[in-house]
């Protein structure tokens, strides 16, 4: 007899830590700020995909401060092991440095991997020149320090495709998880041909970190 198709799923709401001896691991776009209905300064309009027609009322279901909450409390509520996010709007310290924002540093018991500083002042750069507001944005790895160990990561990895290479810590449910290269890539959204390219590309690094 075979399976129902509900078999094996999660309940909503559900931690995805409750098979401690499971890898989770989840990838989510957050939907920059920044991109939400932008006037491009080359056309002096909002782009069609950047208008988000159907989001409304936009003050409920795109303004950054109803979202920001209800995006922390959900990544809380997951207790993923790894967390690949797309569109994360970093901050700038005082050195002018990009770092993780403020609202996810309040995510507890995770470490992240960026991208490279010089890709990030490129597409700071970049929104500046097109939307009007220096700001950088990019992809994230985050994962769960009390039950992963990192191996090595990406060495100045462009904002779009974040690599890390992680392995189960000792003494945990994951001791036996070997070397295994996570990427968090923002696909193209308009060119089939250049999402395989990246998915060509993920495949790529990991093995040359000699990983599964």
């Amino acid at each position: 007899m075979g399976e129902s198709p509900s078999e094996g799923l999660l309940a909503r709401g559900q931690r995805l830590d409750s098979e401690p001896a499971h890898l989770s691991v989840v990838s989510y776009n957050i939907l920059a700020p920044a991109f939400v209905r932008p006037i491009d300064r080359r056309t002096g309009a909002v782009q069609p995909f950047a208008a988000f027609e159907w989001a409304e009322p936009a003050s409920e279901v795109l303004d950054w401060e109803a979202r920001r909450p209800r995006l922390l409390a959900q990544l809380q509520s997951w207790a993923a092991d790894v967390i690949c996010l797309q569109e994360v709007q970093f901050e700038q310290d005082e050195g002018e440095v990009f770092r993780l924002p403020s609202w996810l540093m309040k995510l507890e018991g995770y470490a992240a991997q960026l991208p490279g500083q010089k890709s990030l002042d490129q597409m700071a750069e970049r929104n500046e020149r097109v939307l009007g507001e220096r700001v950088a944005i990019g992809s994230v790895v985050l994962y769960r320090t009390d039950r992963l160990t990192r191996c090595s990561s990406g060495s100045g990895d462009p904002n779009t495709m974040v690599t890390i290479t992680l392995e189960g810590q000792s003494g945990t449910a994951l001791a036996s998880l070997a070397r295994t290269c996570f990427c968090s890539v923002h696909l193209d959204a308009r060119s089939e041909d250049k999402r395989v390219e990246q998915l060509r590309q993920c495949l790529a690094r990991a093995r040359r970190l000699g990983t599964r």
